[in-house]
């Protein structure tokens, strides 16, 4: 069973490192479309996955190309595009995105 987290559920008061005003200007999405890179940081449990795929779901209600991957993965399809067809296929989808969260 999928869960779908929303931005409603972030607990401002347990991540005190956002505000509420910066949570509000992530979710408009004016970051995609000036191509600027989001990094989160900090120690397990405090958000972060959460965060990012909130912003990925929110980025595909509207309407732009999103995709998921693992560090892994996209290792692996990096090292081997030259070579697999299932890895150029993947990295040329990546490209074509407006968001990647890895």
């Amino acid at each position: 069973m999928t869960v779908v987290r929303t931005i409603e559920e972030f607990d401002l008061n347990f991540q005190r490192s956002i505000t509420q005003r910066q949570l509000n200007s992530l979710v408009e999405m004016d970051w995609i479309d000036r191509m600027y890179n989001l990094i989160f940081l900090g120690p397990p449990g405090v958000g972060k996955t959460h965060l990012s795929i909130v912003l990925g779901y929110k980025a595909v209600e509207m309407g732009y190309k999103v995709r998921f991957t693992t560090t892994d993965n996209l290792m692996h399809c990096l090292k081997t595009q030259e070579i697999s067809r299932k890895s150029k296929g993947k990295i040329n989808k990546i490209l074509s995105s407006s968001l990647l969260l890895i």
